[in-house]
């Protein structure tokens, strides 16, 4: 409870046994990580808080080597049984390959349940292989995800692929893809079909760039400025005004390597807008 942010008070707790990655959207938590399922290791396990003194797993997805989930849309009334076809609730998951997966989370609660899923059950894909091997991506390893509008803004770490016998580095930065895209030649209906819409790497025109250092593990989106936690390189802020062309708006150095992001939306508890990074 931060309703006295001097003095924040233990409230309630769901027993897991490894968290990764935790979002909330409505009454419900989104967490990756192994929640006690017992029918996978790696799942994202979604949690009703309603009541806060004892949060409950209420269903679940297979989620092996996903690194982050957004959610958007309308969805707290699906996951009690109720389904409006005129709304939707989307999930939005990215892998260790650099790839984003869109799950339509609606259409799961008619019957079914979320670990039922399968690999034909998602309705779009955002393919990162990079450009030098054949892709439209910009390579990179996906840290995180997060959704304001039709766009999804992606934190990758550096990685290295083999093209032809060399190693490239694909450095770690942002990506802007428009997951709303639908593209009438290929996609099947209520499918989407993400594409790539800009991209930025903090100091990749440095002389002393180290690719090995770009890595971002953590984004926060609010308003025109996307925050990433930079891992050595701070808190770096982005602005999104032109998801085309996203570029720097500034950087704070913190103390010691940045991790994880969020941005206080100016409520109660906290009066001003804070970004809180660790």
């Amino acid at each position: 409870d931060v309703s006295d942010p001097t003095n924040p008070t233990f409230v309630g707790l769901y027993n897991s046994t490894t968290v990764e990655e935790i979002t909330i959207y409505g009454n419900y938590a989104y967490i990756i990580g192994n929640t006690g399922s017992p029918d996978y290791e790696d799942i994202m396990g979604v949690l009703d808080l309603s009541n806060p003194t004892n949060p409950t797993l209420v269903d679940y997805i297979r989620a092996n080597s996903v690194t982050g989930i957004a959610i958007s849309g309308v969805c707290d009334g699906f996951f009690r049984g109720i389904v409006d076809p005129n709304r939707s609730c989307f999930a939005y998951t990215t892998k260790w390959s650099g790839d984003m997966w869109l799950i339509d989370l609606s259409g799961f609660h008619n019957g079914h349940r979320l670990s039922s899923l399968s690999g034909g059950d998602y309705v779009g894909t955002f393919d990162n292989t990079p450009y030098e091997r054949g892709g439209y991506g910009k390579g990179g390893q996906a840290r995180a995800v997060a959704v304001s509008g039709d766009y999804a803004y992606i934190v990758t770490s550096f990685s290295y692929s083999n093209v032809d016998g060399e190693y490239v580095v694909h450095p770690g930065g942002l990506l802007v893809v428009d997951w709303n895209y639908f593209n009438s030649e290929t996609s099947l209906v209520n499918d989407y079909d993400p594409r790539l819409k800009g991209a930025y790497f903090y100091g990749i025109s440095d002389s002393n760039y180290n690719a090995a250092l770009s890595n971002v593990y953590d984004i926060a989106v609010s308003g025109n400025r996307a925050y990433l936690a930079h891992d050595e390189g701070g808190l770096v802020i982005v602005d999104i005004k032109n998801p085309n062309n996203p570029t720097y708006a500034g950087r704070y150095n913190t103390p010691s390597p940045a991790s994880s992001v969020a941005v206080s939306d100016g409520t109660f508890p906290f009066q001003k807008r804070y970004v809180l990074v660790a």
